[in-house]
Formats: structure tokens, C-alpha cells, sequence
């Protein structure tokens, strides 16, 4: 998913945990990636056939300004639905959840992604 996210022309930088140096004021916008529920993702030829889990996808946005952070979390999770990278189906979208980070000043927007998640070989 993160890779998928960095791969597409976006705005903002996709990122499974924000890094130490990350500068609100210098910086694009960070999205952060989450899994955020569900089994663990077993690898190998014997879950071929397994059964697809549900798992809850967490898009947090790092950003300026609140329409910042809630226009890069909303394009972040748009580009999840069209493109559904490792995704069978996605079941809900939330509406996004805006608050603040204490620690680097950044305004935070955050959506969880209700999704079947396809098995890997």
C-alpha cells in the first residue's frame, strides 16, 4: 500500500511511520500508512486458497494547516478506492477525523478504510 501510494503522482509522501526529522513548515505533506485490525498476513503456497480477511486501513495525513491534512488524507484514500492496491474489496470509507499533533505542531486528518484484503502467495 505504501509503496503503491509513494509510486502514484501525489502531493505528499506516504510512509509507515513518520520520521524523527519530519518539519510541518519544511516538509510536504507525510501519509501516514497503517494496519490497523485483522489476522496476521501468512505468506506461502498454502494460502492460495485461503479465505480473503477483513482489516481496517488507517490513512493519517501530517500537514500545516487543517484543509491541508484533510485534503491530502481525502486524495490519499480516493487513490485507495480507484486503484485498490493488494485490496479485494473495500467495504467502508470514514469520514475523517481532524485533530492536532502536540509533538510537531502538525495538524493531523486521519480515515479508516474498512477492507478485504487479498491473500499473497
Amino acid at each position: 500500500m505504501k509503496d503503491a501510494l509513494r509510486a502514484a503522482p501525489t502531493p505528499f509522501d506516504a510512509t509507515l511511520e513518520v520520521p524523527a526529522t519530519f518539519d510541518v513548515v519544511a516538509g510536504t505533506p507525510v501519509v501516514l500508512v497503517a494496519d490497523d485490525g485483522g489476522p496476521p498476513v501468512l505468506r506461502g503456497p498454502w494460502m492460495a486458497k485461503a479465505t480473503p480477511y477483513l482489516t481496517v486501513l488507517r490513512l493519517t495525513s501530517y500537514a500545516t494547516g487543517r484543509t491541508v491534512a484533510r485534503e491530502t488524507v481525502v486524495n490519499a484514500a480516493e487513490f485507495v478506492v480507484a486503484n485498490k492496491p493488494g485490496i479485494a474489496r473495500i467495504e467502508s470509507v470514514s469520514v475523517p477525523l481532524i485533530t492536532k499533533d502536540r509533538e510537531t505542531g502538525a495538524m493531523l486528518a486521519s480515515i479508516t478504510v474498512s477492507v478485504t484484503v487479498r491473500q499473497t502467495a
